[in-house]
């Protein structure tokens, strides 16, 4: 299984609210984030990882530790890190990445995605057997999410308002040259958002849903607290 990570945000609202670190680095449970999500790929047959960063800081550190005896217990053959300028928008910092991806699929997150590792382990499971699939989750706690509608575990819509059953998970299994394409003609298009990459994507092609049963996306302070309980 190929890896993608996005950590190419800035953290503004973490930093406003007090938390020093960059983001991919703010521990959860006393693990940097971004440990902690690649170690979960480790034990989820990772054959590479690419990380996208625009903190110079953060890209470092990453390499860094791709030099140490915790990393290279990990088996992990490719590890690969992008460092960019500035990120235009999510999904610049999206296209930017996958461009280095050297496979036919790719599971792709984001670096503040927290969810269990027995729920993830299942998402890989069933990604093995898919073309594409995105994690929702019946958890609302984003300040915007983007609401999916489900019928027999395909998604067939994309909602930024409503009552709905389900919001994007931020988790995506996808076809890496299918999915370059899309992203660069919504970045054409002026198109920033992952949600409209997502609308733009399910447009063209069938994508299947798989439910996580909680997932929680670090934006704030508060939100650390709640991800240490949740995984304790």
């Amino acid at each position: 299984m190929h890896y993608a990570v996005i950590a190419a945000g800035s953290g503004s609202r973490l930093a406003a609210e007090g938390v020093a670190e960059p983001k991919p680095l703010v521990r959860i449970n006393g693990v940097p984030m971004l440990v902690r999500l690649i170690r979960v790929f480790a034990d989820n047959d990772a054959e590479s990882v690419n990380l996208i960063a625009s903190n110079p800081d953060v890209a470092q550190w990453a390499e860094r530790w791709a030099e140490t005896e915790d990393f290279r217990r990990l088996g992990i053959a490719d590890f690969n890190v992008v460092l960019i300028d500035s990120t235009p928008s999510p999904l610049f910092s999206a296209c930017r990445l996958l461009k280095e991806v050297k496979a036919e699929k790719v599971c792709l997150t984001t670096v503040d995605t927290v969810f269990r590792s027995e729920d993830f382990a299942a998402f890989v499971g069933r990604a093995k057997m898919a073309d594409t699939l995105f994690a929702v989750t019946p958890f609302v706690e984003d300040e915007k999410p983007l609401f999916v509608d489900v019928e027999k575990s395909q998604i067939t819509g994309f909602h930024d308002s409503g009552e709905h059953k389900f919001v994007s998970g931020g988790i995506y299994y996808l076809p890496v040259s299918k999915a370059v394409e899309t992203l660069e003609r919504c970045i054409s298009q002026g198109m920033k958002r992952m949600r409209d990459f997502q609308r733009a994507l399910l447009s063209e092609r069938p994508i299947e849903a798989f439910v996580m049963p909680k997932i929680i996306d670090i934006d704030h302070a508060e939100d650390l607290k709640a991800a240490d309980e949740f995984l304790s």
